[in-house]
């Protein structure tokens, strides 16, 4: 009987040292990935970067010529998109010390003029994508978010006529996408109306 009851829990042991291995390599495989996946986002601009940088044409004209333009215009992107995850994190330091007019927040406001520097050339570079594939500009036009991120940061400041003129300059540009429903052309009417409430006076 004790034979038989040592046995027993031999087993038991057994069964439950097995389940629990099985378990702690589960989780070192389910930690491995996920670091690996992770690690792999975080580098993923980099090694978009290098794939293009490194690419050899292979004669097929319209792949060779969209990695052509890819290639012209990756520097430029680049720094763009930089400069957004940069305008994004200051941002939310300076709009968390709740002063619109601090030095933190001017320093948003001139990382964002660099940004909108770029435009014109990334607009070529959109215009070259719609034009490759033979299509509508609109359709290859990037949500430029930092012509948004200026607009309400002077609107923030009261400062409603330079925020209007960045309005205007990003539906001029074509930019006028913004994430909103109104998008841009919605978001100027609405300062001009809030300045004629406040009876700001406006230039054209």
């Amino acid at each position: 009987m004790e034979k038989w009851i040592l046995k027993k829990r031999s087993i038991l042991f057994h069964i439950v040292a097995t389940y629990f291995t099985c378990g702690i390599w589960a989780i070192i495989y389910f930690y491995c990935k996920f670091t690996t996946s992770t690690k792999k986002d975080v580098n993923k601009e980099e090694t978009y970067a290098e794939h293009v940088n490194n690419y050899i044409p292979t004669g097929d004209e319209k792949l060779d010529a969209y990695y052509e333009i890819e290639k012209q215009y990756l520097p430029i992107l680049m720094k763009h998109y930089k400069n957004v995850e940069k305008i994004n994190m200051l941002y939310t330091v300076a709009n968390n010390l709740s002063l619109p007019d601090s030095p933190q927040m001017q320093q948003v406001i001139d990382l964002c003029l660099e940004d909108i520097e770029l435009a014109p050339q990334i607009l070529d570079y959109c215009k070259k994508m719609a034009d490759h594939y033979n299509e509508d500009l609109e359709n290859h036009l990037i949500n430029y978010v930092t012509f948004q991120r200026l607009a309400i940061i002077y609107e923030k400041q009261k400062e409603y006529q330079k925020a209007i003129d960045v309005c205007k300059m990003a539906i001029q540009l074509g930019f006028y996408k913004d994430g909103t429903t109104g998008q841009m052309p919605g978001r100027l009417a609405r300062l001009i109306k809030k300045s004629n409430k406040q009876n700001i006076e406006l230039t054209e």
